[in-house]
């Protein structure tokens, strides 16, 4: 007996496979998750930008309002207070340190010595603080003048934290 071959007729192919779905599923899941992370990384450094752009508004404010004042830099006395920003409050704080410099002293009377100033400001958005450090210069004998009620005619106007409620540039 013989058997005759047949000829299969090729069948139509509508449509896709499983296996072709699922991969143009993760592909375009990989996609899509790639380009909301850059959208997100995007905003994220916008307002870390947005962020320092403002300390550092506010840090020259600050510098500026202290240097204005005669009597602060003067007495070295550390400050604290806050200061109006875009949406909260920032809190700032001024501390000084000594200085220490190999073969110069700072006990020598009528003689400027530098000290250290550190200015810290706190974001109340992320609760990172912000430092900023320069060196001064301190008089003593203008500080003593001071203690000793000789003014040069200027008003005081160091009591109390004169930057409260006061917005930067």
């Amino acid at each position: 007996m013989r058997y005759k071959a047949t000829k299969i007729a090729p069948i139509d192919q509508k449509g896709f496979t499983l296996l072709e779905v699922l991969i143009a599923f993760i592909i375009t899941t990989i996609s899509v998750a790639t380009i909301l992370n850059a959208f997100s990384m995007s905003h994220r450094l916008s307002l870390k930008g947005a962020e320092e752009k403002e300390v550092a508004r506010i840090a020259e404010f600050l510098l500026a309002s202290l240097d204005s004042d005669p009597y602060f830099l003067q007495d070295m006395k550390a400050v604290s207070g806050t200061v109006e920003g875009d949406e909260e409050p920032w809190t700032y704080s001024v501390e000084f340190n000594d200085v220490v410099i190999e073969g110069f002293t700072q006990k020598e009377d009528n003689k400027e010595y530098p000290k250290e100033m550190t200015l810290h400001i706190i974001s109340p958005l992320t609760k990172k603080d912000y430092i900023f450090t320069t060196w001064v210069l301190h008089s003593p004998k203008t500080a003593a003048n001071r203690k000793a009620g000789k003014t040069s005619g200027k008003k005081d106007s160091s009591s109390g934290s004169k930057l409260k409620g006061r917005r930067g540039l």
